[in-house]
């Protein structure tokens, strides 16, 4: 489950934890990303397969893999066209059915569309917590460095006053952790639509499941 991926790994440095946190969700938002786009095309793969396979009259040799493949290039982009072009020449059943199935492709379609986005945002949000996360250990470890020269000078001249508190951290890790937290919200929200719609085979669910990924996107 999707929490899983966040689960702290016992007794484990909290700095460390948090940084690797950050690097799946860096890792998981680019490949849902990616996983959301290939859906894209394959889907308009399928819509187009839909309408050769009920408009073939009007798709000569379609039966054939070369012609079949030429078609699909443009068969759903064109599909408007067709069906003002040859819908009145369908019988009313194949007309209403292919309808109802491309419109469902198409909903399908603008749903994995606003997942690309809503994981496009993530992925970016994530960086920014990256950079955040990077720019804390680097003025840890300088502050660590001038910590030393700091006990040096305390040695020679007793002085007590810490070098390294001219270094104020931007960003502490209670900081960055509340970021990432809120961050990892959106994942659980996914998560439980996912549960909700996911496995709906109805295609009209898709233009509801589409409003809630529009609505976690819209936050960030």
């Amino acid at each position: 489950m999707i929490w899983n991926l966040f689960k702290k790994d016992k007794d484990e440095d909290p700095t460390l934890e948090l940084g690797k946190k950050i690097q799946t969700a860096l890792q998981k938002s680019e490949q849902d990303k990616r996983e959301a786009e290939k859906m894209v095309k394959t889907i308009e793969t399928w819509a187009a397969d839909a309408v050769i396979d009920n408009y073939a009259e009007f798709f000569p040799n379609a039966h054939l893999s070369f012609y079949r493949d030429k078609y699909k290039q443009t068969a759903f982009i064109d599909y408007e066209k067709i069906k003002a072009e040859h819908g009145s020449k369908l019988s009313s059943d194949v007309f209403e059915n292919c309808e109802k199935v491309v419109q469902g492709y198409k909903n399908q379609i603008e749903l994995q569309k606003s997942q690309v986005i809503l994981f496009e945002k993530l992925y970016k949000e994530h960086v920014k917590t990256k950079q955040k996360y990077d720019a804390m250990l680097a003025r840890n470890k300088r502050n660590e460095e001038m910590e030393k020269h700091n006990q040096k000078l305390q040695e020679m001249n007793n002085n007590t006053r810490g070098l390294g508190d001219i270094y104020k951290d931007e960003y502490s890790l209670e900081d960055i952790n509340r970021e990432f937290a809120d961050q990892e919200t959106y994942f659980e929200e996914l998560h439980k639509l996912k549960q909700q719609y996911g496995d709906d085979s109805n295609f009209d669910s898709a233009i509801a499941y589409k409003d809630e990924i529009d609505k976690i996107s819209n936050k960030l």
